[in-house]
């Protein structure tokens, strides 16, 4: 190959890498890794087959930004709340480099208490807990679900929020609680799913957003709550929580451009179920950064 071919190759690679927002790592990252955002994966063969995705994302850089993404109300003052959205859809809208799903949701049944999980594109859902767009409130609080949040001073914050009037973006667990102030709080080891889980460290620097894949027998057959608890303590959270699970458990992130975001898990629904409500991560401008 000729000298000045190589050398167009080698830079085009290194331009490629220098571009992306994410480090891609073969390994988890240690307190010395300082980098904004890290992905890494992870195979397990005990108790059974996993496989696991996480991100790890800074919450003190000024360059990124945390949001809540939510899809249009169909009804406005009615009884829906948003609408059922492709996930790369719903982050590209957005402009995301990385995304999760969030919330869970639930549908309007033609018969009175019968369950609706029929889900399609564009079908008029409730959001099930707190969601908050940009300061924006779109779901309120239900039930006991507790609720992951951002301030406006961009401090993470878990539980039951005493107002709203402080907070920038807000998303609310579905399958509960995992680990508070550094303690496991959950012992069920009932069923396993896939799980979209999220956590935060002692030090309210870093963020975790972690999908396990399930449903996939020999490959990947998911976790109960207690694994799922015991998951995020190792990696270092002090507080973390199970989104919503199942069918909805996605990840997605991009290598360049948000338009090419995609999905790096393998989603127990086929194709990837349409969902209201994500939690990400975009690249603020410059007029973000500069405030």
């Amino acid at each position: 190959m000729p000298a000045i071919v190589l050398l167009f190759l080698l830079v085009n690679v290194f331009c490629n890498a220098a571009e992306s927002d994410i480090f891609f790592s073969d390994k988890a990252p240690t307190c010395t890794t300082d980098v904004p955002i890290v992905c890494w994966a992870e195979t397990r063969e005990t108790p059974r087959p996993i496989k696991i995705r996480f991100i790890r994302f800074d919450l003190e850089n000024n360059d990124y930004e945390l949001i809540t993404m939510v899809s249009d109300d169909p009804d406005g003052k009615g009884p829906a709340d948003a609408v059922l959205e492709e996930p790369d859809k719903l982050a590209r809208r957005h402009n995301a480099i990385v995304a999760v799903n969030a919330n869970g949701f639930m549908g309007f049944s033609g018969r009175k208490g019968e369950a609706d999980s029929n889900w399609f594109i564009n079908k008029p859902v409730k959001i099930a807990g707190l969601s908050i767009t940009n300061g924006t409130l779109r779901s309120r609080q239900t039930g006991h679900h507790f609720s992951f949040w951002i301030g406006r001073n961009k401090k993470p914050n878990m539980g039951t929020p005493d107002t709203l009037d402080t907070i920038k973006e807000a998303v609310t667990e579905w399958s509960g609680y995992l680990v508070h102030r550094g303690k496991i709080i959950t012992y069920n080891t009932e069923k396993l799913h896939p799980r979209t889980l999220l956590g935060i460290d002692k030090s309210s620097r870093w963020l975790f957003l972690v999908v396990v894949d399930g449903r996939q027998i020999e490959i990947s057959e998911g976790i109960n709550l207690l694994e799922a608890a015991e998951l995020m303590k190792s990696i270092g959270c002090q507080e973390a929580m199970a989104m919503d699970g199942g069918g909805s458990s996605i990840m997605l992130v991009t290598d360049s451009s948000p338009d090419n975001i995609r999905i790096i898990n393998n989603p127990s629904s086929v194709p990837p179920r349409p969902i209201p409500v994500m939690l990400g991560i975009r690249k603020c401008t410059t007029h973000q950064t500069a405030r």
